[in-house]
């Protein structure tokens, strides 16, 4: 499996985000995670750090806020900064975050927990990293996005490797003693329609994206209060 499609930014968001509806895609996540911190009444020039950021494509949008990002590879950390997209970055595991309690006010973690493992000790990092509050998201082990994932898995060789799915039962574990809210979207996975750049059929699957709901989304946002 290569890494390059994740390291190298131009190659990550060129592959990911450049049709009309990877655009789609980007605007719905990062729709998702800004109505979230709103639901942790974050406000405007908190502190928020973006973690496993990659180039950091949503703190771009959140620009009320002052932004930070971190992440395990260096060379889209430098595209998060040089584009600025952030304050400044910081290389780092999601599971020892070299920062001070209560460093930054809130976390935001985009598409993060498919790849991590051990995601009790990353949970744990940013409660105790985030003084307000945290939002991540996971792929729901109970949608469409399992046939997706074995599909994909046969198809594309720069697919994360296991792309993990959670359940509902495990996430609670992991929140266990924290105040909580949830959303969910993407009832049609989005790598489906990622890569098409008709108008017009971009359209209609995102309408039915927003007809179509639980139990069939794959994607659950959760937003914790820090304790």
């Amino acid at each position: 499996m290569s890494e390059e499609i994740y390291r190298d930014p131009e190659t990550y968001v060129d592959e990911r985000y450049s049709s009309v509806g990877g655009q789609k895609v980007g605007e719905r996540q990062n729709r998702n995670f800004e109505e979230m911190l709103e639901g942790l009444e974050a406000e405007p020039g908190d502190r928020v750090l973006e973690l496993g950021s990659g180039p950091a494509l949503l703190s771009g949008d959140l620009k009320e806020y002052e932004t930070f990002a971190a992440d395990m590879y260096q060379e889209p950390l430098q595209a998060a900064t040089g584009n600025g997209r952030v304050e400044d970055a910081v290389q780092a595991d999601a599971h020892r975050l070299p920062f001070k309690d209560d460093a930054f006010d809130y976390i935001v973690a985009p598409r993060l927990f498919h790849l991590v493992g051990e995601e009790q000790e990353v949970v744990d990092e940013m409660n105790r990293v985030a003084e307000e509050g945290f939002v991540f998201d996971v792929f729901s082990e109970s949608s469409g996005r399992k046939l997706y994932n074995n599909r994909m898995a046969q198809l594309n060789s720069d697919m994360p490797e296991g792309s993990i799915l959670h359940s509902d039962e495990e996430v609670d574990e992991w929140l266990e003693g924290l105040d909580y809210d949830t959303r969910s979207d993407f009832p049609i996975p989005f790598g489906a329609y990622r890569k098409r750049d008709s108008e017009l059929l971009t359209e209609l699957a995102d309408r039915a994206q927003d007809v179509f709901s639980v139990p069939l989304d794959s994607v659950i946002y959760y937003g914790a209060e820090s304790d």
